[in-house]
Parts: structure tokens; sequence; C-alpha cells
């Protein structure tokens, strides 16, 4: 049990120090929003490596949703209007990671699309992880990395057949990797590898999809204005920086070019680079902009640069928002795609016996799926 007492104490202690970060924070997001206009178009082969991000879209930092809606039935009209001419889906997935007791872990990754003509569609597949997988990536044989970085793997491929029945598909996370840059080199192959593919089989098929991310806290465009403005460095994020945005509104698109070098890690060199620099042709082909689609910080819409150099970038904006208007703050067919692929606390249990009878038992899993006390005992 958390103590209460002792934590006022600690707050209370701290809290000069707790202020002293707002204000200076608060100080730090006035100045930076006040020179965003500046922000103009740049010629990509003028600009030098790691700058955060490449602004390569002209006009205003900030472009107004200029649709005007005097109550709710207009702009759901607006909303039918839009994707009343795509189809559009979604993939998300789920996990159970292995343990000292269970060294077996399990992915379940799915889809759900909407046709916008009153049918739908929705799969999920299930994918297990054996010891001999966290042999073969040399892993200690219950590592959660491994497990979440298969997920990525298949959740890419899910979206790959989606492309290619031209869904306009939403994928929840980001493009860039970042957090691969820092595991070891069979697992960092996994997400390197899965997202070019992707990206590869995008452009090749013309199939619009975008990384959704609710709650980001990149700092690519702070990074950009620091390189090139002689504005302090700051822990303050893109989100903070675009939290003016009204409903709507987005910011004009930019390239990721994040700096995420690690050093001093040894004799492995190849640390030292980014982790767009194992992108390949891609090392600059990772658009993104923000987006306002509720009453908090905005969320990051990140894409392959082709999509905007087709002109396609306010599409996707429309579709973006017209399934945020669904529920009034979110992209209505990602969350569809959670509720289908989640895997249930209950279902963890139902997991771990399956794969106990198989093993100790003998028992067949389809067997032990028939049996009659399987319906009574999970209630599925």
């Amino acid at each position: 049990m958390l103590n209460l007492i002792e934590l006022m104490n600690e707050i209370e202690r701290r809290r000069d120090e707790l202020r002293r970060e707002s204000i200076e924070a608060s100080e730090e997001c006035k100045k930076y929003r006040e020179r965003l206009d500046e922000i103009e178009y740049w010629e990509e082969g003028e600009v030098p490596d790691y700058i955060g991000a490449i602004p390569i879209e002209d006009g205003k930092v900030i472009k107004r949703f200029e649709v005007e809606w005097e109550k709710r039935d207009d702009a759901l009209e607006w909303m039918d209007k839009v994707l009343s001419k795509v189809k559009v889906g979604a993939v998300d997935g789920s996990q159970i990671y292995p343990t000292q007791n269970l060294r077996y872990g399990l992915v379940q990754t799915g889809f759900v699309i909407n046709y916008h003509d009153g049918n739908t569609d929705s799969q999920t597949h299930v994918h297990l992880i054996t010891p001999n997988d966290f042999e073969a990536h040399r892993v200690y044989a219950y590592s959660k990395e491994l497990t979440d970085a298969m997920r990525f793997e298949k959740e890419c491929g899910e979206v790959e057949a989606l492309l290619s029945k031209d869904i306009t598909t939403f994928f929840d996370g980001s493009l860039v990797v970042s957090h691969a840059n820092s595991l070891n080199e069979s697992i960092r192959n996994i997400y390197i590898n899965s997202i070019l593919k992707l990206l590869d089989s995008s452009e090749k098929q013309n199939g619009i999809f975008c990384g959704y991310i609710d709650t980001p806290h990149a700092r690519d465009v702070v990074s950009f204005m620091s390189n090139t403005m002689g504005l302090s460095s700051t822990r303050l994020t893109d989100a903070f920086l675009f939290g003016l945005m009204e409903w709507g509104d987005r910011s004009k698109v930019f390239l990721c070019d994040r700096d995420d070098r690690r050093y001093g890690l040894g004799r492995d060199t190849t640390r030292s680079l980014s982790t767009l620099d194992r992108y390949g042709k891609w090392k600059r082909g990772v658009a993104f902009f923000y987006i306002s689609l509720n009453r908090h910080l905005p969320s990051r819409v990140e894409f392959p640069v082709w999509i905007h150099e087709r002109g396609l970038t306010d599409t996707l904006a429309d579709v973006v928002r017209a399934e945020s208007l669904i529920r009034g703050d979110y992209p209505d067919i990602l969350m569809r795609a959670h509720r289908e692929v989640l895997i249930k606390t209950r279902e963890h249990k139902l997991f771990e016996d399956l794969l106990r009878k198989v093993m100790e038992d003998g028992v067949g899993a389809k067997e032990f799926y028939r049996a009659k006390e399987f319906y009574k005992r999970y209630g599925v």
C-alpha cells in the first residue's frame, strides 16, 4: 500500500523544485511558440543531418481547418461525405509475455475494415513464441523484448495485407522505431526490417497508411527550432508546442530527421547510427504532422513521404478527422481494432492451462478445446 503521508511530505519538501520546473517549461514553451511562424519550407538537399525535422510544406505552420458546422448533424454529414469515398481499416495487436514458470509467449494481431457501404470485416491471427525462438534471437528465455518485436513484425504484415486491398489503414504507433536503437542487433533488425518492408510495400502498391500516435512525446520540431533559431535546448515536446491548435487544425508537414544516436557502448561502433540511418532510402522518407482532435494535446500522424509528394496529405488528414468525429476524440477504426485483438486477463489463464495440458498430459489442443468443461470454466 502506498504510504500517502510520506508521499505528501515528499511532495511538500520538493514543492519549489516542482513549481520551478513547471514555470520554466511554461516560459520555454512561450518562447518557442512565438517563433513558430518563422518555420519555412526547406529544400531537403540543403539540410544537415540530425536536425530533428525538415519542413517540407509551404505556407503557415498551422493549417487551419476551415470547415464550419452549426450543429452536430452538419459534422456527421461532412464525416459521411469524406468516409463514403474510402475503405478504412486499422491494425493492432496484443500479447502474453513469457514468464519464468512458463517460457512461452503469445502474440495476437488483427485488423478491422469498414467499407462504408454497410459492410465490415475483421480477423485475428495468433502466433506462439517458443524457447527455440528466444534461442534463435539470442535473448534470455522469457524476454519481453522479443515478444514486443514479433508483435510489431506481425502488425506490419497485417498492414501490408490491407494495403494490397486498397484499404486506407491506421497503424497504432510510430513508423520511426527509436526504442529499437538500444536493443540487441537481432531484435533491432526485426523492427527495422519490418518497417522497411512495409514502407516499400506501401510505395509499390500506392497504399495509403499512417502511424497514429495519440499521446506523442517526440521533440523533432523542437529540436529543429533549437538547431536553427538559436533557442536554448529544452525538454519541451512538440505536442506542447502545437498545443493551442483548435479542433481539426494540423501543423504543416515535416520530414523526421531525429538524432537518437547512442554513444559510449564499447566496441559496437554501429551504435553511433541513428534509427533513421538504418532506414536506407527511407532515411528521410517518414513524414508527419500534428493534428488537434480533442481538448487535450494534439496527436501525431506519421506516413510515407510519397503520400505528401503526390498531394494526398489533406485527403489523409480528412480521413483522420472524420474517423475521430465518430467518437469525438480518437479514430473509431483504431478503437475497434484494439477491442478486436485485446487478450483479456482471464484468457491469460486459459493460455497457460492449455499449454500445460498439452505439454504435461499429452492432450491435443483441439481435444482440450472441444471439452465441455472448457466452456464452463472460461465462459467463452
